[in-house]
């Protein structure tokens, strides 16, 4: 049984088939076109799946679940996507409507909190109880693992290290406020 891992960026969805013992053997990608409504994205993952399977050789039906890392805050309870500067998301229940278009269980998560525990499962913090992640892109994300855990903060945006103020009255971050340091740092 394979699974499949979305990364929505703010510039790209990128879409893997992984088998069990984490090899990626599928990948779709395709522009996220920020912003725009959660259905037409939501859609456009379903086509990065389709063509991650197509690549991979299987069907679907041989795929056990989907798991979303997205950028902003996540709520764990319901799989909606709360705030996402990047995307133009505010409340967008992008598990529900995954699951809807796929029929798969989907997980979502963080995109920086997904990463970090990616490398704790298998990649450069493999072995270790604990690891802080950095990730850079169209934004600045952080991922934190503590005791094998996501730490998520008590309203699930603990770790967005993009949006700590690293300048006062600095410049303007896609989030609104000023001297983020994800106004310094990202790609953008």
């Amino acid at each position: 049984m394979y699974t499949i891992g979305i990364d929505l960026g703010g510039t790209n969805i990128a879409t893997a088939v992984v088998d069990e013992h984490y090899n990626i053997i599928g990948k779709g990608t395709m522009p996220t076109n920020a912003p725009r409504p959660g259905e037409q994205i939501a859609q456009d993952m379903v086509k990065t799946i389709d063509a991650a399977c197509a690549d991979a050789g299987i069907r679907l039906d041989d795929v056990a679940w989907i798991g979303v890392g997205t950028p902003g805050t996540v709520n764990q309870t319901n799989g909606m996507i709360e705030y996402a500067c990047n995307l133009g998301f505010e409340n967008v229940p992008m598990k529900a409507m995954i699951e809807q278009l796929t029929g798969k269980q989907c997980f979502m998560e963080n995109d920086a909190n997904a990463a970090a525990y990616g490398e704790f499962i298998a990649g450069a913090g493999r072995g270790t109880s604990s690891l802080v992640a950095i990730t850079l892109g169209t934004g600045v994300g952080g991922g934190v693992i503590i005791d094998g855990k996501i730490f998520s903060g008590s309203n699930y945006c603990g770790t967005e290290l993009g949006h700590t103020c690293i300048i006062l009255n600095g410049e303007v971050c896609g989030c609104g406020r000023t001297g983020c340091w994800e106004a310094y740092a990202s790609a953008t």
